[in-house]
């Protein structure tokens, strides 16, 4: 640690915020272009996450030979990893090591935690201040403070109160911890809880842990490495990394190129005992390519994940809460453990549900629930972080004109590439920050590549005796709409709430959050808008004059600027204009609402998103009406579905139908009460459709399932027994004076243009 706790006030080309694994290597490579750095850490010593966080358990779930650097092919061979998945304090030892072997820590100063960093427009520099009073000035500001770094613990009532001992894990004490007669507590089951709790319940007086939600938990199958096994790493160090930046999370798993149904029921169930097998992350990252972005295919390994849960759990109620069922599988991360199920069933660990019985305090004794109180002589708080974006509110950061960050994130973040922002010229972010890719990552693989960047960047500006630099405002807002479109094609998505997840802050509960929300509400809604609507641009061909109005009423609530075209069937005489006017119009996605529109080829060719036609049914004996949603365009096949569309120069193929419905109505009714609520039904199915495309990632692929199989005899009506049902009416009956949604390819009839079907 540095004697020295002087104020000061140094000039630097360069201040690192923080000394874990990116604020060494970008020590080391700034240092090599002779850039003078000083790294500002607030522990004692290096290793930033594994310094921190040594609560008993801690280890990787990387494998350990993918997780230190790559730069230095001699660190490499010189270091040998003693198991596949390595405890905190060898990560720990390993960090020091290669602190010590290319001698950083003389430019590194510990015990300084940052409070203030403020730009300085008129020197283009900045002003770092320490909660010591150091001060330092550097061109050039990079924050490599990682996005787990600001520990989390809710605001229960009455912490104060507590007469025992109490911290988080991520300030577990350095002296040594005995657990042996005590009545432990520990709230939460997240990644680290999963590790601390499979640990410390194997000596302890009494463990309670308390529980918000349940994960999907994986073995680990961690072992030590032998001879054999380190050459053989060593060997294929080169293929590794290479692996590691072509795969999905710089991960060496990556996912099988099939869906989880290209394969039969006993080969997909082999294949996912094959994955349990293995050590790591494969089952979860080396899965079905579609196990992230179908809900079918997800519950696949959902349930099959269940199931080995509550093999290994011997009370059912306890296995019950054990096993995840209000998310999806993979949409959290998959902690992984060695024996954490196992805890459960010994004698002296007991589970508590904090949904069905939630803490309400802490009191000087221990916690009280809604339903008993407990007694504790500790609590460890396994509650998480402030993620991604709280540790950089933490530290008073203001850029030009007096701008704070934590109010520029007020709404959410926004940056450039994750590693920049408008509005704070000379400022990197490295360490796992917002919006990069390091936020979900083999960390040390995303790291080395935003390092790698940044310091290309400086040796850039160096050369060319650049001394500014600085997002635009254009760069940013690409950036920003690039990230919430990645999202918008990752997880299920149809009936399946998206969880918040750790990345994004959801340790913090919602009490606490409450003065975010409706700015970060704002915020994704203005992403989503930004992001999935310009990608679709509408044409809707409607039948219904009366109803223009409401049709693009209902289209504009999902798409941006939809184009509409009024079609009145059966007018020959107007058939060109419409031709005309739709290969006038500039649309990728064609919706046909309520009515059959003569159309070509090459207009659905367009509709590279798709075409769907919304289309009445028949009516049936006894009253029943019914309407379906159709696609119109196959677009493996290029052919055209259904028979409300015709004249195209294409393969006829009766397809599914994405959504039927039927409904009665009185034999009585009038055909007026038929047709409005014909109108009425189709009206709500087009919505249907609009929000199902607005939310998927290509058009008409984003419907799933058929919510109803319609009987193909009663699809088609003869025309012959059109013309009998309408002649045989009472010449007063209104069907003659209003339009009658039929089931045949001009959907709506109107007598003037009766004998033009």
């Amino acid at each position: 640690m540095n004697p020295s706790r002087e104020v000061a006030s140094s000039e630097y080309d360069v201040v690192i915020i923080g000394a874990g694994i990116a604020g060494l290597y970008l020590l080391h490579r700034l240092r090599g272009m002779g850039c003078s750095v000083q790294v500002l850490e607030a522990g004692t010593d290096v290793g930033g996450t594994w310094y921190w966080n040594r609560y008993p358990g801690a280890r990787f779930d990387s494998e350990s030979y993918t997780y230190g650097y790559s730069f230095s092919p001699e660190l490499l061979n010189e270091w040998e990893w003693s198991e596949h998945f390595a405890a905190q304090p060898e990560t720990l030892r390993y960090l020091q090591h290669v602190t010590d072997r290319f001698d950083l820590r003389r430019d590194i100063r510990f015990g300084t935690r940052v409070s203030a960093a403020h730009y300085d427009a008129t020197r283009r520099d900045w002003l770092i201040t320490a909660e010591d009073g150091h001060a330092v000035r550097a061109r050039l500001m990079i924050t490599a403070i990682g996005g787990l770094s600001e520990p989390y613990i809710p605001d229960i009532p009455g912490r104060a109160d507590f007469h025992g001992e109490s911290w988080h894990t991520a300030r577990w004490p350095h002296h040594p911890v005995d657990l042996g007669d005590k009545r432990v507590a520990v709230i939460g089951t997240g990644a680290t809880a999963v590790q601390l709790i499979t640990e410390i319940s194997k000596n302890i007086g009494h463990l309670t842990v308390f529980q918000r939600t349940a994960n999907y938990c994986k073995p680990l199958r961690n072992s030590p490495i032998d001879a054999a096994s380190q050459a053989k790493i060593r060997a294929e160090y080169p293929a590794m990394f290479q692996k590691c930046r072509e795969s999905f999370g710089a991960f060496i798993h990556d996912f099988d190129p099939r869906s989880a149904f290209d394969v039969s029921d006993d080969e997909r169930r082999a294949h996912y005992e094959r994955q349990w097998a293995e050590p790591g992350f494969g089952f979860w990252l080396g899965g079905f390519s579609d196990i992230l972005t179908s809900r079918a295919a997800n519950e696949t390994a959902a349930e099959f994940v269940r199931e080995k849960i509550r093999e290994r759990v011997n009370d059912p109620a306890v296995a019950a809460l054990l096993t995840p069922t209000d998310h999806a599988f993979g949409t959290k991360r998959v902690p992984l453990e060695s024996g954490y199920f196992e805890a459960y069933n010994r004698d002296n660990v007991q589970l508590i549900d904090t949904r069905a019985t939630p803490i309400e305090r802490i009191t000087a004794t221990g916690i009280r629930t809604s339903a008993a109180d407990f007694d504790f002589d500790i609590i460890i708080f396994a509650t998480g972080f402030d993620a991604a974006t709280g540790a950089h509110k933490r530290i008073d950061i203001r850029g030009e004109h007096g701008l704070s960050l934590a109010d520029k994130w007020a709404s959410g973040p926004r940056t450039f590439l994750g590693m920049q922002c408008v509005g704070f010229p000379n400022m990197f972010i490295v360490g796992g920050g917002p919006q990069n890719a390091a936020g979900f990552c083999n960390v040390p693989r995303c790291l080395e590549q935003n390092v790698e960047w940044v310091s290309d960047v400086i040796h850039y500006m160096r050369e060319r005796q650049l001394n500014f630099i600085a997002a635009t405002p254009a760069a940013e807002d690409a950036w920003v709409e690039h990230v919430a479109d990645t999202i918008a094609g990752t997880y299920p998505r149809q009936g399946t709430r998206i969880p918040a997840v750790w990345r994004r802050a959801a340790d913090v509960p919602a009490e606490v959050r409450r003065s975010r929300r409706e700015r970060l509400r704002r915020f994704r809604v203005r992403m989503k808008e930004d992001s999935m609507n310009d990608r679709y641009r509408v044409l809707v061909l409607t039948s219904l004059p009366d109803l223009a109005d409401e049709v693009m009423t209902i289209v504009q609530r999902h798409f941006r600027h939809p184009q509409l075209i009024f079609w009145e069937m059966g007018n020959a005489a107007t058939k060109p204009e419409v031709l005309k006017a739709i290969d006038a119009c500039d649309y990728n996605l064609l919706i046909s609402h309520v009515s059959g529109v003569v159309l070509k080829a090459h207009h659905l060719r367009k509709a590279h998103y798709g075409a769907v036609n919304i289309h009445p049914g028949p009516p049936e004996h006894g009253g029943c009406w019914g309407v379906w949603c159709q696609p119109v365009v196959n677009r493996s096949r290029r052919t055209h579905h259904g028979t409300t569309l015709h004249e195209i120069d294409e393969i006829i193929d009766h397809g599914p139908i994405y959504r039927a419905e039927r409904w009665e109505v009185p034999a009585s009714a009038s055909i007026g009460e038929v047709v409005a609520r014909s109108v009425e039904e189709c009206q709500r199915i087009l919505d249907w459709t609009c929000q199902s495309i607005a939310q998927g990632d290509n058009g008409t692929r984003c419907f799933t399932a058929t919510d109803d199989h319609w009987d193909p005899d009663n699809r088609h009506t003869p025309i012959a027994e059109i013309r009998g049902w309408f002649a045989a009416l009472d010449p007063a009956h209104p069907a003659h004076l209003e339009r009658v949604f039929l089931n045949h390819p001009r959907a709506i009839i109107h007598p003037p243009y009766f004998d033009d079907i």
